[in-house]
């Protein structure tokens, strides 16, 4: 039996239409999630990065607005850094998220970000 879900889907969040792929977590495990192939947005200002409990960077914070959609105040994580400097146009490569408990925003995750022309 099922329970009802009260959380809304990455589609439903972002306004754009996703598909369903198969990834394989950190611990080998697979699972099936909803990703947004590519993400164009404008990225402000210059990335975050974020390290484990190490100091080892594992990826950075880039604050992002959807003009498209008018969305803005939430941030993208993507492995790698691009020199961003005020704001530029990006596309995001796979992104992926969902819900943070007790909150109302959530978190987001790319494969990869690289500038627009």
């Amino acid at each position: 039996m099922m329970t009802p879900s009260w959380s809304r889907s990455l589609g439903e969040v972002l306004d754009r239409q996703t598909v369903s792929v198969e990834l394989t977590s950190k611990k080998g495990t697979k699972y099936s999630t909803d990703v947004l192939k590519s993400y164009d947005v404008i990225a402000i200002g210059s990335p975050t990065a974020k390290k484990d409990i190490n100091g080892k960077i594992t990826g950075y914070d880039y604050e992002v607005y959807d003009q498209v959609k008018d969305l803005g105040g939430f941030k993208v994580n993507a492995p790698n850094l691009l020199d961003v400097k005020g704001m530029k146009r990006v596309r995001f490569e796979n992104v992926r998220g969902g819900a943070l408990n007790g909150r109302t925003s959530g978190w987001f995750k790319a494969d990869r970000v690289v500038f627009l022309k």
